[in-house]
Order: C-alpha cells, then structure tokens, then sequence
C-alpha cells in the first residue's frame, strides 16, 4: 500500500503538466496566458496530507517543480508591497455620499485611488468613472484624479470637507460634474 502514496500527488502532478504546457505555448505562439500559481501549491499540500506523519520535509522542495508556483513565489514581493500601498494604513481621506465611496491612498510619493459605488447594482446618478483606481494629486485646492490606463481626468473642488466635481476632460462623463461626496 505505501508504494501508491504518489497517487495522492497526481493532482499536482497535472496541475504542473498545464501550467508546463502554459509556459511553453506562450513561447511558442507569443500569447500572454494565465497560470494556475495557487493552485498547485494546495494540491501538493494536500497531496502531503496523505502521507505518513513523518515524512522527509524536504519533499516540499518537489513543489518549484511547479512554475505556477516559481510565478507565486517571484510576484509575492510585488503582491505584498501593492497590498501595503493599497491598505487601509496608507489611507490619506474617504469620501463618501450614499451611493459611492472615494478613497486615496498615499504612500511616500505613490498616491493611487480607488472609487467605487456601493450597492449591488449601479444606481443612474453614480458617475461612470466609479469603479475605476488610477493616481490623485491636489493642485490649488483641486482634487486631480487620473485614471490609469486610460486619458480621462477628473477634476474636483475641495471645500470644507466635501468634493465637488465640477470638470471632466470628456463629454461622455459630463453627468460627473456637480457630483459631491463629504469626507468621512
């Protein structure tokens, strides 16, 4: 019965046979296609769970076999630092008003937001920019916010403890202006 015991790793095995063949079609026809990082590790874990309670530790080396798991393991600095920067220890100001929620993030010289609407389903008076994350800066008593990614910039009016957006750079979001979230 013990010589079955790579039966229980089978799971990991496939798993590290697609991502294997991930690697190389990316090679091959130059997509950019997703791996499975997480997914290999559990399945290796729980593979180890079917062994003896003494096993070698240094099994869990047979895992960077994986190259889900070798993405995992380079990405998880970036991941870890993007947390941070994104946390709610880096939070500068929340706005909010009952259908959206404003709030910027600042760490050191980085800045980012994130905008999004609260419910369910997007309500009419929400601006088509919530959803969205980019950068923010405050110029003379305006709130800049640029999306990434994209060329759309909206610009706010900081009274008191209240933004009111009054200028966007596209017609489309013209609903935007007039927009006002209190600081929380």
């Amino acid at each position: 019965m013990n010589d079955w015991k790579i039966l229980y790793f089978l799971p990991f095995i496939f798993i590290a046979c697609v991502n294997l063949r991930i690697l190389l079609a990316q090679l091959r026809e130059n997509k950019n296609t997703s791996f499975a990082p997480v997914l290999g590790l559990m399945c290796f874990f729980l593979g180890t769970l079917g062994l003896d309670k003494d096993y070698n530790p240094w099994i869990w080396l047979l895992v960077l076999l994986d190259i889900g798991t070798l993405v995992l393991i380079w990405s998880l600095p970036f991941l870890l630092r993007e947390w941070f920067i994104n946390s709610r220890f880096c939070r500068y100001r929340v706005y909010r008003n009952n259908t959206q929620i404003l709030t910027l993030y600042q760490f050191k010289q980085h800045r980012t937001f994130n905008w999004q609407y609260i419910g369910k389903i997007k309500p009419e008076n929400v601006p088509a920019l919530a959803g969205f994350g980019g950068e923010w800066t405050i110029i003379d008593d305006k709130l800049h916010l640029n999306i990434v990614g994209g060329s759309h910039i909206a610009v706010a009016d900081m009274e008191n403890d209240e933004l009111v957006f009054a200028e966007i750079d596209h017609e489309h979001y013209a609903r935007l202006c007039h927009q006002r979230l209190k600081q929380k």
